[in-house]
């Protein structure tokens, strides 16, 4: 119906212009994808998914607005849920149990 689309659409589009922050949820400790090296810098594949995301929402002004959220095993799909985080970007595996 359209009310579940205008419900999507209103949750899936937020002003970003009127958000200070995107918050992007990556993995810590899966070299080429994830990693946080000694001085505290994440570098891999999901982040420069998360800074793509965020030049995108927010313009060449997006560092300052972009805060990754690096996290162990476990994390994901519960803090997407409660807006914790505006994206996960980490690698995450389908099972039965959670697509059902």
């Amino acid at each position: 119906s359209n009310d579940q689309t205008d419900d999507t659409t209103a949750l899936s589009s937020k002003n970003w212009d009127e958000r200070d922050t995107f918050r992007c949820g990556v993995t810590q400790f899966s070299e080429g994808f994830g990693v946080q090296n000694e001085d505290g810098d994440y570098n891999g594949l999901v982040v420069d998914l998360c800074h793509a995301v965020a030049a995108a929402l927010f313009g060449k002004d997006y560092h300052d607005r972009l805060i990754l959220v690096g996290e162990g095993l476990g994390f994901g799909f519960s803090e997407l849920e409660n807006n914790e985080i505006d994206l996960l970007a980490k690698d995450r595996t389908h099972t039965m149990e959670r697509e059902v």
